[in-house]
């Protein structure tokens, strides 16, 4: 996953890989009852989900630059709003899991 992010071969898919291991690691390593690393596995999910936004944000823009002008507006423009609607919500629960502690 830290690979697939740093080398930006596929920073989307890293992330997801980092945020599944986030997700199940307290339950790995038996330690669902401690608090304190429950919490800090929950930081670590909201940075990534943040970073997770950042990249959908990037591409998208990628993605805009490339297409030609004129054909398909309206759907291009509902397109960018739900992608917008996403980002927001990934950004707010990442905010929100980022001061768990």
């Amino acid at each position: 996953g830290v690979f697939l992010i740093l080398s930006e071969v596929k920073p989307q898919a890293g992330c997801w890989i980092l945020l599944v291991w986030a997700g199940i690691h307290p339950f790995l390593y038996a330690q669902q009852r401690n608090l304190e690393f429950l919490l800090e596995s929950v930081t670590i999910i909201g940075g990534l989900l943040i970073l997770l936004s950042s990249e959908r944000s990037v591409l998208r823009e990628r993605a805009r630059l490339q297409l030609p002008g004129g054909e398909g507006a309206a759907a291009a423009r509902e397109q960018k709003a739900a992608a917008a609607e996403e980002s927001g919500r990934l950004l707010l629960v990442g905010r929100v899991a980022l001061s768990a502690v």
